[in-house]
């Protein structure tokens, strides 16, 4: 009984993805801090020059790729049929048959980001000191002092009903403070947006429809909402010639959303300073006396509130409620039917500031003798910082006197820093200019202190910001062995050969600077099952398997499945022969080990050439009939195509999905969306009839 095997040569089909400029995408944070995103783009085959990695950047641009509120993507592509192009060299009438093939690998690109770390970014705000001197401030117990409130609405796409139920709650905001000199700035939360969207004056005649302009800002906004840096941008007046926030003023900011600062904690803005609430509270500090002259207050979903207590906000306010707290305000529910009672005490709470505080120009230097309507008082008030706080509000028309010495000190030349300082990220500023004529002592207070040659003149402003001392990454782990020569690294875009490879270790020679985007690109081979399927429809005799170049025999084994080599035998671009006898064939008929495509075979002898007919059985055989084979023609070469399989199903194994986030899938077949598939277990399958050979690509985004 014949036993019937099929030879063939196993070519692993070389998969051309690509990939879009927008990165990341899967993202990962490491105990370190730094963010790794994968983009695996499958069987992609090496290019023979490094160089056109670039070119194949730009190969796909499609806008369900770039959703703005999503931070990761997958994408993977897939071939339907692999084909294979084989050859045979026969001689006619010999019982022997010789078959050569070229091995080849498929290699998978490989795009991994990695994050430097950011070391914590100090700002330290200092005064050179003064000679004493005697100071009087003067105080009019008025109810129209100014106030500025800042107002930061979300615009994004869902909060339409809670822009609606605001608009119209101008009166119970100023429910209290309606007889101060009141102004109402409005910003959104989309940080594309820099300025005020309007600013509503207490002199302005039709100033509630103004108002109810502004909040209506919309729901085109980003997704990603930026309260604390639109924030501090509103209080800056970015879009005004002049800052709006008066200098005496008390400040209000009110934060209005349904979701979290960056969306979620944070995390919209990653290794952004505004990610946290003291990007905002810290800039306050610098114009106000927090707490006292300016609060944040906020209409969110707090986290003390269960779901059941707020089932219309899509995240809890955790930046917000920091900011909050850390500066006293008040807060109210966004997922409240009515806002009136929160307004009401919203504005309660600034009328008790503007009556209860008196601003000093000065801070204090000792004992401060307090009169009020010329009589001195000496309990039921207290003095923080420049702030004076009656304990009582004093009465309507009273004129409040403060005496005091105030003086900063003598003037130094030395100022010593809060944390360790990296020396390289030392900068120093004298009222705003530029100073270098300083030198950074280390053996002064816990960290040092900078010292300046000359010291700076009376009451300047000495302002050193830097970076805390925290050793920067110069190593990276790649989670795979890259294959020689393959591997591209980017430092903020910029290609960089600074660096060296260990194994999987990238080794740079300077560590990158803070914050650095580090991108990787590589390739790595794709596994391989090492069988070489070979059947043909009579027996087989002595079959080796050797090497071409060296001629080295390659051991074997005959299985049912075809002939197995060893995996590490399996190399690129290596060339074995197949070599067996058999039974003497008709020079007219000749064996084919697969099914040829039709058109596809050539019979060639020298310069000869012929396409025979086919006669395509079980595994083919070729008829010469139709070709004008020279008589003289002895070693002739068949070469054919065949179809080595039609592939349904797609190993993605290699994916490595977050369990808490949405992950949305899409799959283009010939670039066009198809929904007839399914996810079994670790592999994508098509559903839908595949006949012609089809390109697949799978997009996974969170």
């Amino acid at each position: 009984m014949a036993i019937h095997f099929m030879l063939s040569f196993v070519l692993t089909l070389f998969l051309l993805a690509s990939c879009d400029q927008q990165q990341p995408v899967f993202r990962e944070v490491a105990a370190d801090g730094s963010v790794y995103i994968i983009d695996q783009t499958s069987d992609q085959k090496i290019p023979d020059d490094q160089s056109n990695d670039d070119a194949q950047d730009n190969s796909r641009s499609d806008s369900d790729d770039n959703d703005s509120d999503r931070n990761s993507m997958y994408r993977i592509s897939f071939n339907s049929h692999d084909y294979v192009d084989s050859t045979i060299n026969q001689k006619l009438g010999q019982p022997w048959s010789r078959q050569v093939y070229k091995l080849q690998r498929a290699s998978t690109r490989r795009d991994l980001v990695q994050r430097q770390s950011e070391r914590p970014l100090v700002r330290q705000q200092l005064e050179q000191g003064h000679l004493p001197a005697d100071k009087e401030d003067r105080f009019d117990q008025v109810v129209d002092r100014e106030l500025d409130i800042l107002i930061v609405i979300d615009d994004s796409r869902s909060m339409a009903e809670e822009q609606r139920n605001l608009a119209s709650k101008l009166s119970p905001l100023l429910s209290e403070i309606s007889e101060t000199d009141w102004q109402i700035g409005v910003v959104t939360t989309d940080p594309n947006s820099s300025c005020l969207r309007n600013l509503i004056k207490k002199s302005d005649p039709n100033y509630e429809a103004k108002f109810n302009r502004a909040i209506k800002a919309g729901t085109r906004g980003s997704g990603n909402e930026n309260g604390i840096l639109m924030a501090v941008r509103g209080l800056q007046g970015q879009c005004l010639e002049q800052p709006w926030i008066r200098n005496d003023s008390t400040v209000s900011v009110l934060i209005v959303s349904d979701e979290d600062n960056c969306s979620n904690a944070g995390e919209g803005c990653y290794g952004k300073p505004w990610a946290e609430s003291s990007f905002l509270i810290d800039y306050l500090k610098t114009i106000r006396d927090v707490g006292v002259t300016a609060k944040v207050n906020g209409l969110f979903w707090h986290p003390e509130q269960g779901v059941n207590e707020c089932g219309t906000a899509d995240n809890q306010g955790h930046v917000y409620r920091e900011a909050v707290e850390s500066s006293g305000g008040y807060w109210g529910s966004i997922c409240d039917v009515d806002y009136t009672e929160t307004l009401n005490g919203l504005s309660k709470d600034i009328e008790g500031v503007l009556r209860h505080n008196f601003i000093l120009s000065e801070e204090p230097r000792g004992d401060v003798a307090i009169f009020v309507d010329e009589i001195q008082v000496t309990s039921g008030f207290s003095i923080e910082g420049k702030t004076l706080r009656f304990s009582a509000i004093p009465e309507e028309g009273a004129v409040i006197k403060a005496q005091y010495t105030w003086n900063g000190g003598p003037l130094i030349n030395d100022f010593l820093l809060t944390e360790e300082p990296a020396v390289d990220t030392l900068d120093v500023r004298v009222n705003g200019v530029l100073e270098k004529d300083w030198i950074l002592i280390s053996d002064e207070g816990d960290h040092g202190a900078i010292k300046f040659i000359q010291p700076p003149a009376a009451r300047s402003t000495i302002q050193i910001t830097y970076r805390k001392e925290k050793v920067l990454a110069d190593k990276f782990q790649l989670p795979e062995i890259p294959l020689t020569d393959s591997l591209i690294v980017r430092v903020n875009g910029v290609r960089t050969s600074s660096w060296f490879l260990a194994e999987s270790v990238v080794e740079f020679n300077k560590p990158p600077i803070d914050g650095a985007r580090i991108q990787f690109r590589y390739h790595v081979w794709n596994a391989v099952d090492p069988v070489l399927p070979f059947q043909v429809d009579h027996d087989v005799y002595e079959l080796t398997v050797s090497d071409v170049e060296t001629g080295q025999t390659i051991s074997s084994d005959l299985t049912d499945d075809g002939i197995r080599i060893p995996e590490t035998e399996y190399l690129n671009n290596r060339t074995i022969e197949v070599l067996y006898t058999h039974p003497t064939r008709s020079q007219l008929q000749l064996d084919i080990p697969q099914l040829p495509l039709n058109e596809s075979v050539v019979i060639s002898w020298g310069t000869w050439s012929c396409k025979p007919n086919v006669l395509l059985d079980s595994y083919g055989s070729v008829q010469l009939s139709g070709c004008a084979l020279p008589s003289e023609a002895q070693n002739i070469r068949i070469d054919y195509k065949w179809l080595k399989s039609v592939r349904h199903r797609f190993d993605i194994s290699s994916l490595q999905l977050p369990s808490d986030r949405q992950v949305t899938w899409k799959v283009f077949i010939n670039g066009q969306v198809n929904d007839e598939w399914h996810i079994e277990s670790s592999e994508l399958v098509i559903d839908a009839e595949i006949e012609s050979p089809q390109f697949i690509e799978l997009f996974v985004s969170w």
